[in-house]
């Protein structure tokens, strides 16, 4: 019996070992990345990325998100374009990574100023978040894009609350948003007093 409970141990042993030099691999090429991507080395994090041993224990949707990343990093819009092209359509991702993507591709086309895009990833934002109407993405497209003013009152309201809330953060948020609503009515009164509040609270 304790011949047998030997071999069998051994045997797990032998059966974890792949994983764990998987796993060490895995950590050194992350560590090789993330030096380079710190000294802007960004072309020699695509030649490494490109490499089998770095194919074999990175993912691909990992694999490629970094590359959108560089991309982003090296302004090459028609790259970035591309690559959010070819993720949406031929990268399996997970509903954590798909709202991820989804979320800087429509953030993207958000200030390329392309509608059609735009509503591609709303509508994938929104059902993958189960989102009924009014989300974060819908006031953003409504304001950015639509350039309507439909939600004036509710970003007044939200800034009421985060005001009571204490929540700086979403206070210059929600402003910022409520100052584009202004520009896009010309309400050069609004405009002004808006300004001088979101600087204010930008050098606090």
């Amino acid at each position: 019996m304790q011949y047998k409970g030997i071999i069998t141990l051994v045997g797990i042993v032998i059966l974890l070992i792949p994983f764990i030099v998987r796993k060490k691999v895995q950590e050194y090429r992350l560590k090789q990345i993330s030096e380079l991507l710190y000294k802007k080395q960004y072309d020699e994090v695509l030649i490494l990325l490109s490499q089998f041993s770095t194919r074999m224990v990175l993912l691909p949707y990992n694999r490629e998100y970094i590359k959108l990343n560089i991309y982003f990093l090296q302004k090459d819009r028609n790259r970035v374009i591309n690559q959010i092209d070819y993720i949406d359509k031929s990268v399996m991702k997970n509903k954590k990574q798909r709202i991820e993507f989804y979320n800087k591709a429509f953030s993207f086309f958000v200030s390329e100023k392309d509608e059609e895009k735009c509503l591609y990833y709303l509508n994938k934002l929104n059902k993958l978040t189960n989102s009924k109407g009014d989300s974060e993405y819908d006031i953003i497209y409504s304001i950015q894009i639509k350039k309507d003013d439909k939600y004036l009152d509710l970003l007044l309201e939200r800034i009421k609350q985060c005001d009571s809330q204490l929540d700086k953060n979403k206070i210059i948020y929600y402003k910022s948003l409520l100052l584009q609503v202004y520009e896009n009515k010309n309400d050069k009164a609004n405009i002004d007093i808006l300004s001088k509040e979101l600087k204010a609270l930008l050098e606090e």
